[in-house]
């Protein structure tokens, strides 16, 4: 048993180091601040193969590459070397930021006909009679004992 095994090791070593290495990459484009799943991500390699993002951030590369440019817009491109991938790649939102903003125009200009009374209200009469319902009202006024009271205070304050 030992001689088949150390037989087909060595053999069998060297396919699964030929398998490694036609083995796909991939990897999920994820954004940085959120830590949501990136769709139509684009993946460029310096190969020249590329790749999209789908609905859950991954993508899937089949050639070998040395160096890949991840593309999504509104986004920082992110380019990596090989060696510095992860499983996980994070984007960065791109801030777009605008300088002072000085509004020139001309004076301003406010007509006030919510404020006057259209010409044919002024002509409705009053009702006339007794109103019943003025009992219910609260009487909102002070008397003058209140505003003796109250003027002393001002006049000595």
């Amino acid at each position: 048993m030992q001689y088949v095994f150390s037989r087909y090791s060595l053999p069998l070593l060297a396919l699964l180091v030929t398998i490694q290495a036609h083995a796909q990459h991939g990897g999920v484009v994820v954004h940085m601040e959120t830590g949501v799943p990136l769709r139509d991500v684009v993946v460029m390699t310096n190969t020249g193969e590329r790749a999209k993002s789908d609905y859950r951030g991954q993508f899937q590369l089949t050639k070998p590459f040395t160096s890949l440019t991840l593309s999504h817009s509104g986004f920082v491109p992110l380019s990596l070397e090989r060696s510095q991938m992860s499983d996980t790649l994070a984007l960065m939102p791109q801030f777009n930021t605008l300088e002072e903003v000085t509004v020139w125009g001309k004076g301003r200009h406010v007509e006030d006909k919510a404020v006057e009374m259209p010409s044919y209200i002024r002509g409705f009469q009053s009702p006339s009679g007794h109103d019943f319902l003025s009992i219910f009202q609260k009487h909102v006024g002070l008397n003058a004992k209140q505003r003796k009271k109250h003027r002393w205070i001002m006049e000595n304050y």
